[in-house]
């Protein structure tokens, strides 16, 4: 039984790396057996079972295909060399080759298939979109001078080079997601094929996890798919999958909680003077009740919110100071409008973050809105100390 070897010179020829430039001349290593006698590293490119060794099989796969450039990870640099030289005992072309960095994890571990959080399946299974995940693919590594990370495929495809940083690149999933909603974003104003499956896979999940506890007064006789549409439609910017995007926007489909719009804290200590005519912001708020059906829209919703708001800021509250004693005076725009419209996305969205307040008040419809206006008074008499 034998093996067949590959000769190579003592010193092998420089090549030109696309990435890392002119590199060479590394010299054959010596391997020195314990009776002291030097041999040299012909690496075995047949084994002594008839079977190829890497080497050999993928200088001939590459050359059967008709490979013109080899772009692979830096690990396989050393390895180049013999491979230039398997070419040249062929009497080969070889094709150009670019060395880039490892992929790693966040712990600067090197990424492998056995990493499941990484397996392209589960990227399917999550919802990501294949042009987003090309996306994001292409740049890891990859200095660009495009001004923006969001590169559609059509603009990868003329603006792509091999200009890749020298070094290792760690992944940020982060960067992902946010490819994520900026195509989410895309597909809802392009209103095609990727909109409506974005909007399928969104009602799917409604009705697999919220079934049971869809507020019927909600879609109020309104054609769900269409109404499912609307929704991904006002948020499309925040879509990362479906499960997620459902869980954010539970309040378009399930009765809500509301919270103590002045729990956190983050509001000063105001307290509504007896004497105004305006007892609460609830009785503030409504002034919504006068907005006829036929202009429940978001134009005139933000008119109404704007009297609102004037109303408040022509009012006098008793302003509780630092060192404890009390100021009398109005809020200013920011403050009135904040305070407001943190009630508003307190009692009908129930504190959760999510669109714009009044498209959803808009898109909830009067009644539904209305009724979960008044629900959420009582939180605010505890907030403003009346």
């Amino acid at each position: 039984m034998h093996v067949v070897r590959l000769r190579v010179p003592d010193i092998y020829p420089k090549y030109n790396d696309l990435v890392y430039g002119s590199v060479g001349n590394p010299a054959r290593r010596s391997l020195v057996f314990k009776h002291g006698e030097p041999a040299y590293e012909d690496p075995i490119l047949l084994k002594s079972d008839g079977l190829p060794t890497y080497h050999l099989a993928n200088v001939i796969d590459d050359h059967l295909m008709d490979i013109t450039h080899v772009i692979r990870g830096v690990e396989w640099m050393p390895s180049t060399p013999k491979h230039l030289i398997i070419y040249k005992a062929f009497g080969w072309q070889p094709p150009l080759f670019a060395h880039v960095g490892l992929l790693l994890d966040e712990n600067r571990q090197k990424l492998s298939k056995r990493n499941l959080d990484i397996d392209i399946l589960k990227f399917k299974k999550d919802g990501i979109f294949p042009e987003a995940l090309v996306n994001y693919v292409a740049l890891l590594g990859w200095s660009h001078s495009l001004g923006t990370d969001f590169i559609p495929l059509k603009d990868l495809m003329q603006n792509f080079d091999l200009k890749f940083t020298k070094g290792n690149t760690i992944l940020n999933l982060g960067k992902l997601n946010y490819l994520q909603r900026r195509y989410a974003a895309e597909y809802a104003k392009e209103d095609g094929a990727n909109f409506q499956k974005m909007v399928d896979e969104v009602l799917a999940c409604v009705e697999d996890t919220r079934k049971d506890r869809i507020d019927l007064d909600i879609i109020d006789g309104r054609d769900m798919k269409q109404y499912v549409a609307a929704v991904v439609r006002l948020d499309a910017k925040q879509y990362v999958s479906a499960k997620d995007f459902v869980l954010r926007n539970r309040f378009f489909f399930v009765p809500v909680e509301q919270t103590n719009p002045h729990s956190n804290g983050d509001f000063p200590d105001w307290k509504l003077n007896e004497e105004q005519d305006i007892r609460t912001m609830a009785s503030v708020a409504c002034q919504l009740k006068n907005v006829p059906l036929s202009n429940w829209t978001s134009s005139h919703l933000k008119e109404e919110a704007t009297g609102i708001v004037d109303k408040i800021c022509r009012t006098n509250y008793e302003r509780h100071l630092p060192d404890g004693e009390k100021k009398h005076s109005p809020m200013s725009v920011k403050e009135a409008t904040g305070l407001f419209n943190r009630w508003l996305r307190s009692s009908i969205m129930g504190g959760l973050p999510g669109p714009s307040m009044l498209d959803t008040m808009a898109l909830l419809g009067r009644e539904v809105t209305l009724g979960r206006l008044y629900g959420g008074g009582k939180y605010l008499s505890e907030g403003v100390h009346v």
